[in-house]
């Protein structure tokens, strides 16, 4: 059973540009106070629209490198998915260290 669809972003330079990637995703509407958290990813911020939440991950440090990660509800997944891809893929245009480290994909859960 899918469970959700994410995607994978990296980052792959030693500091983060924090204060222009949160001006970036207040340009999608994220909510900062909505947060959640999961075992692998201890804050995630929301970015709702009707008929879906798309999860966004704090950037963690991993292997040399930031991820980030987008992930939808798969039962919201025809709404949200375009959402992760626009946000996916005009990051990666804006931020020159910014690469797609997973496409957007099914999740099982």
């Amino acid at each position: 059973m899918v469970k959700e669809f994410s995607a994978w972003l990296r980052y792959d330079e030693p500091v983060f540009p924090g204060q222009e990637w949160r001006d970036y995703l207040r340009a999608f509407g994220v909510k900062w106070a909505r947060t959640k958290s999961t075992e692998d990813v201890p804050i995630w911020y929301a970015i709702e629209g009707k008929g879906y939440v798309v999860w966004v991950s704090e950037p963690q440090w991993s292997d040399y490198h930031w991820r980030i990660i987008l992930a939808v509800a798969a039962s919201a997944a025809p709404i949200g998915s375009p959402v992760i891809e626009e946000i996916v893929s005009s990051a990666v245009e804006r931020f020159p260290a910014m690469r797609i480290e997973k496409p957007l994909e099914q999740v099982a859960g």
